[in-house]
């Protein structure tokens, strides 16, 4: 508010003298005439409406409207960050897991129909000498099979594994049914019939599945013949191709075999992630018994893959991405085994080991309702959101357009719920007490939780609001209004973060004025000095005194209401002592309320009042006043001082950026007479 500067002169306005044979009062010729004294009270003098209103801006910042703007109002307007939460900095801290897990050897499919070379066994011939009669039954000559690749082999239950078999009978009688057997390790006996013409050859198979075969092994023959003959029944048996379970002292040039396993993610929720830097490092070993050489040809780790044939790897991680399937990072690799006289069984184990390294996360994707709650939890210890309160609130009634908000700036996320439940607003007083409500309580239907698409609690409503509660401290010795409490972040969708995500929690709040003045408003401004009048000009006043005229040049009220105004001139001994109006007015604006009322009512008192007055909204005029001359006795003392009340009567207001009362120049002119009766 621009002080009053107030200046004392003494200035003779008019002079008459009147020659000649006028007359003057006294009923003789001679002189007379009348002397004015003019006292200067106010001199382009302003006061916007908001400076009067000034304590309903609760200490912060008066926006006045833009030049041009279709809304003129002035507002306050305050945007007020409460805090920022990086929940990035806390979700991509993941503690990824390590890896260090036994699996069964895989089954390993050897040889190939297309490449006999690789078939588990080369083709074995092998002959018996018959002499067949028409009989049923007939037990032909068996023999014995002697297998060179292995010392014993275990297929597994796939149809895939079979034995070919090629028969020719190189006689004259027929074959209606030659039955061909053995017995396996484990006592199965494995068995094929088909019937061969006279002098032709026939084809069929083992099934080898589940079967234990040794090095060795004895066939079995037996036939129903008809007719009769003698000559060779020559035999061809081959594997083209099998699934073993288990071999023994067999020379593997090639196979491949595939692994797969999950290994459970070290922390729950976390549907993906993304580095920037960091290595994957992986050993496959086999049991050392084997005489295998592993080498992996393809591995995949959640989407992360690598071939670098070789049983020991490191996958860089910079620019790749690892993925988990409900919490399981699910690993598989193709392997190329190979070796001379190995040992396979699956019922032994492969040790995968291993895990990431010095690894930088750049970007998480997570399933925000399958975290422990616990990690988006975030602590608002003391965050200050008001530092001064009006004291006059409690006269102010909000307009319907007015705006009081808690907002999240959620950035680029969506999907997220923050539950404020935990939190209040905190009055901090100077003595040390508080005052708390929860931040719930004031929101409508005390509606704590918000999410990306309502991302807003409305702190101005009809039941319980945020004004509300202010009317209700005692803001003498208030310090602050602080937001403190816990913040919960939540989700029932899956939300993709880096480290640098956040969301940030603030408060805003445009506030048109607009509002009723539910009581008369009294603004009492700091006083200016007067310069003392000169002992002979007081003696004149005393034993002269004739008129007494306030005179305001030019006074306009540019505001939508009237406005009462009040001039108090009068002796304040006490404020000599500040040697310019400045520093009685920092005096003055140090004090409490309490005490800077007492101050002022040395000079706001009825004995002082030069006059009042009632300016009409939008009144531009000047006013000339006859007051009474007994106000002459206020310019009389020493140690004289200045004051204007402003008076806003209750009603509704709608204040606009030109608001304001100004008063090009106001003074006292002071009119004693010279040579005059006193009739």
């Amino acid at each position: 508010m621009k002080k009053i500067i107030v200046l004392f002169s003494m200035l003779i306005l008019t002079s008459f003298l009147l020659l000649g044979c006028s007359k003057n009062s006294y009923d003789s010729f001679g002189p007379a005439w009348d002397v004015a004294y003019k006292v200067p009270l106010a001199k382009d003098e302003s006061k916007t409406l908001e400076e009067l209103l000034d304590e309903t801006s609760i200490g912060e910042e008066i926006q006045l409207a833009p030049e041009g703007s279709l809304d003129s109002r002035v507002k306050f307007v305050k945007s007020k960050e409460v805090d920022t939460v990086n929940i990035g900095e806390e979700l991509t801290t993941v503690d990824l897991p390590q890896i260090n897990k036994n699996i069964n050897l895989p089954l390993i499919t050897i040889g190939d129909t297309t490449d006999s070379s690789n078939n588990v066994i080369q083709d074995i011939n092998q002959s018996t000498n018959a002499t067949l009669v028409s009989t049923t039954g007939l037990s032909i000559p068996g023999f014995s099979l002697n297998f060179d690749e292995f010392s014993s082999i275990v297929f597994s239950n796939n149809s895939v594994n079979k034995m070919n078999i090629e028969v020719a009978n190189n006689t004259a009688a027929t074959i209606d049914s030659l039955n061909l057997s053995f017995i396996d390790n484990n006592g199965k006996r494995v068995s094929t019939t088909f019937a061969i013409p006279a002098n032709a050859s026939k084809q069929g198979s083992w099934d080898l599945s589940g079967v234990n075969l040794p090095q060795n092994i004895t066939i079995n023959l037996t036939a129903d013949v008809s007719g009769s003959g003698s000559g060779n029944l020559d035999f061809t048996f081959s594997i083209p191709e099998g699934e073993i379970s288990k071999v023994a002292g067999y020379d593997l040039s090639s196979a491949t075999a595939e692994i797969s396993t999950t290994i459970s993610a070290a922390e729950s929720g976390i549907e993906s992630l993304t580095f920037d830097s960091g290595s994957l490092a992986l050993n496959i070993l086999p049991p050392a018994s084997s005489n295998l050489n592993f080498a992996i040809t393809e591995l995949n780790a959640g989407g992360l893959k690598d071939s670098s044939l070789d049983n020991g790897l490191v996958v860089p991680l910079a620019d790749q991405g690892v993925s988990f399937n409900n919490d399981q990072l699910e690993l598989s690799a193709k392997i190329e085994v190979s070796g001379s006289n190995i040992t396979y069984d699956t019922s032994e184990s492969i040790l995968i080991d291993g895990g990431f390294n010095s690894s930088q996360i750049a970007q998480v994707r997570v399933d925000l309702s399958r975290v422990d709650i616990a990690k988006t939890e975030y602590n608002l210890t003391s965050t200050e959101l008001i530092n001064e309160l009006p004291e006059d609130l409690n006269k102010l009634s909000l307009s319907d357009d007015a705006i009081a908000e808690l907002i999240i700036d959620y950035g680029s996320l969506t999907g997220l719920e923050i539950d404020f439940s935990g939190v209040d607003l905190v009055a901090k007083y100077s003595d040390g007490s508080q005052v708390r409500k929860g931040l719930a309580e004031i929101t409508q239907n005390n509606i704590s939780q918000i999410d990306s698409q309502n991302s807003s609690l409305n702190l101005l409503h009809t039941d319980s609001d945020l004004v509300d509660w202010l009317k209700d401290l005692e803001s003498s010795n208030l310090e602050s209004i602080d937001v403190q409490g816990l913040i919960k972040v939540d989700s029932n969708s899956i939300v993709t973060i880096d480290p640098q995500t956040s969301i940030t929690a603030k408060v805003d709040v445009d506030i048109p004025f607009d509002f009723r003045v539910e009581e008369d408003y009294i603004e009492e401004v700091n006083p200016a000095s007067i310069d003392n009048v000169e002992q002979d000009v007081v003696d004149d006043f005393q034993e002269n005194a004739k008129e007494v005229r306030l005179i305001i040049e030019e006074l306009n009220n540019q505001t939508p209401v009237a406005i009462d105004l009040e001039i108090y001139v009068g002796s304040v001994p006490a404020w000599s002592s500040y040697s310019t109006d400045q520093e009685l007015s920092d005096y003055l604006d140090s004090l409490t309320e309490e005490e800077r009322d007492n101050q002022l009512q040395r000079l706001y008192q009825s004995d002082n009042l030069l006059k009042s007055l009632s300016i009409d909204s939008h009144e531009q005029e000047k006013r000339e006043i006859v007051l009474d001359v007994s106000k002459t006795d206020l310019f009389i003392p020493e140690d004289l001082y200045v004051g204007v009340k402003y008076t806003i009567p209750a009603g509704d207001i709608v204040l606009n950026s030109s608001d304001m009362v100004s008063i090009k120049e106001a003074y006292v002119k002071l009119v004693t007479k010279v040579n005059q009766s006193n009739d």
